[in-house]
C-alpha cells in the first residue's frame, strides 16, 4: 500500500514521517514550489508528543519555548481581560491549574518554518514533491483512489 499526503505543512510532513517510520511508502504533494510554512505556532501536548515520537526535533526544550501564561484580549480594543497560568507549580495550584496539571497540559511555541524544515530533512529524498497542486481525489472501485493534479497528471 502506498499513501499520498496532500500538503507539506507541519501536519502533512509529520504524517509522512510517522508513515516512513512504520515502513509505509508515502509521497507528499505540495502545491507551492518550495516549503512556505511560516509564522509562529503554539504546540499543545498532543502535537509535542508527535514531534517527540518521530524523534525529529531531539530535545523539545531546544526547539521550542515554554509558554508560561496565555493572555486573552478584547477584540474591541486589544486590551487584556483575562490570563490563564499554564506554567503549573503543583504546590501552588488553584482550581484551573489543578485541572491543567491533572491532564498533563503543556504549551510551547516555535517557528513553523524551523520545525517543518527539520521534519523535511528527515524524510527520504524524493518523498516530498513541490509544485504539484491536487485538484481532485477520485474513488476508484471502492478501495483505490486517484489523485488528479492541476497540470492534468494523475497518481494512484
Amino acid at each position: 500500500m502506498r499513501v499520498i499526503v496532500v500538503g507539506a505543512g507541519l501536519t502533512g510532513l509529520n504524517c509522512a514521517a510517522s508513515l516512513v517510520r512504520a515502513g509505509v511508502p508515502v509521497d507528499v504533494f505540495e502545491k507551492e514550489p518550495k516549503l512556505t510554512t511560516t509564522g509562529p505556532i503554539v504546540l499543545h501536548t498532543s502535537a509535542l508528543r508527535v514531534l517527540q515520537d518521530n524523534e525529529i526535533c531531539g530535545d523539545i526544550d531546544m526547539v521550542t519555548n515554554k509558554i508560561r501564561s496565555i493572555h486573552f484580549l478584547k477584540a474591541s480594543d486589544g486590551k487584556p481581560f483575562s490570563e490563564l497560568n499554564v506554567d503549573v507549580d503543583p504546590i501552588k495550584m488553584d482550581g484551573g491549574s489543578r485541572q491543567l496539571h491533572k491532564f498533563g497540559t503543556e504549551y510551547r511555541a516555535s517557528k513553523r518554518e524551523y520545525l517543518a524544515g527539520k521534519v523535511l530533512k528527515e524524510l527520504p529524498e524524493g518523498t516530498v514533491h513541490f509544485g504539484r497542486e491536487v485538484v481532485d481525489v477520485v474513488d476508484k472501485q471502492g478501495h483505490m483512489l486517484k489523485v488528479v493534479f492541476k497540470d492534468g497528471t494523475e497518481e494512484e
